[in-house]
């Protein structure tokens, strides 16, 4: 389980600086169960570029060095709570890099056997961690989603929803041309004590391009991405659309 949050602006920006006053509330998630490991990717001269280390965002110099002095117009950032007893590595801190396509997940998914059989044989030799996560972005590359993103993303989603045990399949992807926001999450799998809306996702509408993120932090007056969406977002500002999982 993890906390996530993407955006795409008009012009480069840091997080901090696009969140203003709301930024402490987000960095707050990084305390406690948020704090196996942080991880930013970003767009820089057309390529996706990744930084992270597997220690809590809130304590590491190198966060908060990388988080105030990234200016992009298109990012990704996870902090990751490490569950089904995973270990805290950097080989397991999101998000994962596959060439220029960024993948970060919130949420856990037992069945490793299912996951395992959708990726080739070539995504398993580039596999270097031990997650879910990094499984369920081996299963959609294997997919061919490089070729074509948008329907690769969808089929491979409701294939696992169909095969998989899941919390949720919450996941941001950032490509040189497109953020894609995944919600997708089952609401009877919600971590004990914590709210019911845990799994939501949540965007914003900005002057400068849009934001989207996990809950539990200050986004009052935000939108509710529903469940089971793909939220696509073009990274040079010209559409974003929602997209139903079962009306393509």
């Amino acid at each position: 389980m993890c906390r996530m949050l993407g955006y795409v602006t008009k012009s480069a920006t840091t997080i901090p600086t696009l969140l203003g006053d709301s930024y402490p509330s987000f960095e707050c998630l990084s305390k406690v169960q948020h704090g196996d490991g942080w991880g930013l990717a970003w767009l820089e001269d057309g390529f996706v570029k990744v930084k992270k280390a597997p220690v809590a965002a809130e304590n590491d110099p190198l966060y908060h060095d990388t988080v105030t002095k990234t200016l992009s117009n298109a990012a990704i950032l996870h902090y990751r709570w490490a569950t089904m007893n995973l270990s805290v590595t950097l080989e397991n801190t999101h998000p994962f890099l596959d060439s220029d396509i960024a993948f970060c997940h919130n949420g856990s998914i037992p069945s490793l056997d299912v996951l395992e059989s959708y990726i080739d044989s070539r995504r398993h030799d580039m596999i270097h961690g031990s997650t879910d996560s990094e499984a369920y972005f081996g299963a959609i590359l294997s997919s061919g989603f490089e070729d074509d993103p948008l329907d690769v993303l969808v089929s491979t989603i409701r294939k696992l929803v169909e095969s998989c045990t899941y919390s949720s399949l919450n996941a941001m992807i950032l490509t040189p041309r497109t953020l894609y926001v995944v919600s997708a999450y089952n609401d009877e799998e919600i971590p004990k004590g914590f709210p019911k809306d845990y799994y939501k996702v949540r965007y914003q509408n900005l002057e400068n391009g849009i934001v989207v993120a996990s809950s539990g932090w200050n986004q009052k007056d935000w939108l509710e991405l529903p469940n089971n969406t793909v939220f696509e977002v073009a990274v040079d500002g010209s559409s974003h659309v929602i997209h139903d999982l079962y009306e393509l």
